[in-house]
């Protein structure tokens, strides 16, 4: 059951309505069906104009303060290039029961969304591709320009008042988001267990050789579109692998990719030039945008972070102190650098 979609779960209310009925809990189930909207429908939807419009689905970070530290990359160890590391992922939205969180685009961004924002283009639903990195960027200028100027209606605010930015996400948004905002790995060669055929555009007899409409198959549970196939992503921030830093970051799989391959972790580099020296771009590598915030959004919560941050470092230092203090004597001894002549080496002692 697609819990983002109310009209497959109707029948089930329904039955349960009917034996409410006789029990005289009608209106626990109403509540019941109520409160299930308010936790899986929370949408926010931005008008771009002659009834196009682009959404995006909240995506909840449980942790202290909307932040949380959480796995990325390949856990298998098999694909190199998608080390696994440990990254934070920060939400900055506060929702009434629902904790903290920021908000992910529910497609790709279309070919119409792009024409409505920049000016040009199809008016067609697949996805925008070949575009530029910078190309990218000013589109999501514009957006931001629009958001300040008040042309979208209920856009976000932090809890402090400040008008949410727009933004790709970056690569542990992304893949936060990939894994249904679950921390568990998806399996490398099946991450809807078995039923990849449903969620995701990929190469297959039935693929087709190109890009879909956006949302043309099943969402993830999050109520994400197309996350792992039809076209690859671009996501914030710099390619780096073993402190080499490279070109851009590509995520996700396409139309042009083999089912076995499809994983959450997968990710590529996007070289920033061609051979031509002219910038970089891919017929299959599209967007999608995010909605979060600036780090320091108003002086009293600068004073609370920074107040935070010294808290924190205070009871590091002091966890650093007390594994010190369990380090017996003798090792402790000698806290200067020793030199070994006759081996021509340094020993270090604490």
């Amino acid at each position: 059951m697609n819990l983002f979609d109310f009209s497959s779960m109707w029948p089930a209310l329904n039955r349960l309505l009917q034996s409410a009925e006789r029990c005289h809990l009608v209106g626990m189930v109403f509540t019941f069906y109520l409160c299930l909207g308010s936790l899986y429908a929370e949408t926010v939807s931005l008008d771009l104009g002659d009834g196009v419009k682009m959404e995006f689905v909240w995506i909840p970070v449980d942790g202290n303060d909307g932040q949380r530290r959480i796995e990325i990359g390949d856990f298998t160890g098999v694909h190199a290039k998608e080390p696994n590391q440990s990254q934070q992922i920060w939400g900055p939205f506060s929702i009434s029961k629902q904790g903290w969180g920021y908000y992910l685009g529910k497609t790709e961004v279309s070919e119409a969304q792009w024409a409505m924002v920049m000016g040009e283009g199809h008016r067609s639903q697949t996805p925008i591709v070949g575009k530029k990195y910078l190309e990218i960027q000013a589109f999501v200028e514009t957006l931001n320009f629009k958001a300040e100027r008040g042309s979208f209606p209920n856009f976000p605010q932090t809890a402090d008042g400040a008008t949410g930015v727009i933004r790709l996400p970056n690569e542990a948004e992304w893949e936060y988001a990939a894994r249904g905002g679950d921390n568990q790995s998806y399996a490398a060669s099946d991450p809807y267990k078995g039923d990849l055929e449903r969620h995701e555009v990929f190469s297959s007899p039935t693929g087709g050789g190109q890009a879909r409409e956006v949302a043309s198959k099943q969402a993830n549970s999050l109520g994400i579109f197309d996350m792992l196939g039809n076209v690859r992503e671009f996501v914030e921030g710099s390619y780096t692998i073993g402190g080499r830093v490279g070109g851009y970051i590509i995520k996700g799989g396409s139309f042009a990719t083999e089912g076995k391959e499809i994983r959450a972790s997968m990710r590529a580099e996007q070289p920033r030039t061609e051979k031509s020296g002219q910038a970089s771009r891919s017929g299959d590598v599209g967007f999608r945008v995010c909605i979060s915030s600036d780090v320091f959004t108003s002086l009293d919560q600068a004073k609370k972070l920074s107040d935070k941050l010294k808290v924190d470092a205070e009871t590091k230092s002091s966890e650093d102190r007390r594994r010190l203090d369990t380090i017996p004597p003798k090792q402790k001894a000698g806290s200067d650098t020793e030199v070994d002549g006759s081996m021509g080496s340094v020993k270090i002692c604490l």
